[in-house]
């Protein structure tokens, strides 16, 4: 997980951002569970490819 979160990180260093990345322990490695966990993020569109991520929040920056 920390690599990935480090990996991340190093992607999105040169585009400005209005958010950050933080970990969250939850019963299983779902977007569901995360919901569960926290309701706050059902508000939010469920990414599988990170990289498309990035490139879609460089389009919106």
């Amino acid at each position: 997980m920390f690599e990935h979160e480090r990996l991340f990180n190093e992607w999105i260093k040169d585009i400005p951002l209005s958010f950050s990345s933080h970990i969250l322990a939850t019963e299983d490695a779902s977007f569901d569970s995360l919901c569960e966990k926290d309701p706050y993020f059902k508000q939010f569109i469920e990414y599988h490819d990170l990289k498309l991520f990035i490139e879609e929040v460089k389009e919106k920056v």
